[in-house]
């Protein structure tokens, strides 16, 4: 079932490692990501702090933002949502859709949820997917407390 996510919050790790949470009316995921770039670019393009990084926007007038540049390069309702839909259990790799002319591709979800914010679209998670998640964590949390 599909979920209109509602909230974002950035987390880094003292590795350099990120975690995206996505927060909906009933449901939560959370995204680990190895890269930082994107996260510190989607920190940037929400005006928030992560913890560990000081991401304020760039105060430059004459650079285009690449959320602006996004905006414009990509024609309006060209693309309508992103929606992370998808989940590899063996690997633990999550997935994200993009219908970009009626032609359906899969994303990282930090590059889905970048290019939602960057243009203003929905973002929506598949709460089969968080219920997943959750109980892979509940296995993993109880393995540690044997």
């Amino acid at each position: 079932m599909k979920e209109l996510v509602k909230n974002i919050e950035i987390f880094m790790q003292k590795n350099a490692k990120g975690i995206i949470r996505l927060s909906g009316t009933s449901h939560k995921m959370e995204i680990f990501a190895v890269d930082p770039v994107p996260i510190i670019s989607l920190a940037k393009l929400l005006d928030k702090e992560a913890e560990g990084i000081v991401a304020k926007p760039d105060q430059t007038v004459d650079r285009l933002t690449l959320s602006l540049f996004l905006g414009k390069l990509i024609p309006k309702d060209t693309i309508k949502e992103v929606y992370i839909n998808k989940i590899d259990l063996s690997t633990k790799l999550i997935f994200a859709e993009v219908e970009v002319n009626g032609r359906k591709i899969s994303v990282i979800p930090t590059v889905g949820i970048f290019l939602a914010k960057a243009i203003n679209i929905p973002l929506y998670m598949d709460t089969e997917i968080c219920e997943a998640l959750e109980r892979l964590k509940k296995q993993y949390d109880h393995s540690f407390a044997a």
